[in-house]
């Protein structure tokens, strides 16, 4: 009678762990990015930057069901992004695009989709220099915007307007 019973309590031992594994590894990642936002050293090489993100690409890689797949894919494309400003790295810019785009296009209704596509927004208007990608970006995500609305709203009035097709 006891032997079922402690099997129970082993699955149910188990299965927290197992559920939990992306909060570890997204944790360890968090702990990671502190780390390298207090380290003035570490900031100044692109490699401490490209781990850390790297490390969030693999949460959101290994546990794409977790909630923490978006959080850690927007961490990525925040600290491609930053990296791209320091370092004027093409490959930076295009690896914070990849990270936003993806959030979006797997969680479009997730909480920081609006933030990623704002973000990409501004990537692509102002390092990109295409409003017109940028105007797309906004205007596909603003009917699942959540708290970004009235500022991607504002960026879509200030984007130059959309060429109109010359008359036949």
């Amino acid at each position: 009678m006891l032997r079922p019973i402690a099997t129970t309590l082993l699955l149910l031992i188990s299965v927290p762990a197992w559920a939990d594994q992306a909060d570890v590894e997204y944790g360890t990642a968090k702990e990671s990015l502190e780390k390298l936002k207090g380290d003035a050293k570490r900031r100044a090489m692109r490699h401490h930057w490209q781990n850390v993100a790297r490390r969030f690409e693999a949460v959101a890689k290994k546990h794409p069901k977790s909630e923490r797949a978006p959080e850690s894919l927007f961490n990525a494309g925040r600290l491609y992004n930053e990296l791209s400003r320091i370092s004027r790295n093409d490959e930076d810019v295009a690896a914070a695009e990849r990270s936003y785009r993806k959030l979006i296009a797997s969680w479009p209704k997730h909480r920081l989709a609006d933030d990623s596509a704002l973000a990409l927004a501004r990537l692509l208007a102002d390092r990109r220099n295409d409003a017109a990608g940028a105007r797309a970006v906004l205007e596909g995500a603003l009917p699942h915007a959540n708290d970004m609305k009235a500022m991607m709203n504002t960026m879509l009035a200030e984007l130059p307007k959309p060429a109109r097709p010359a008359a036949k």
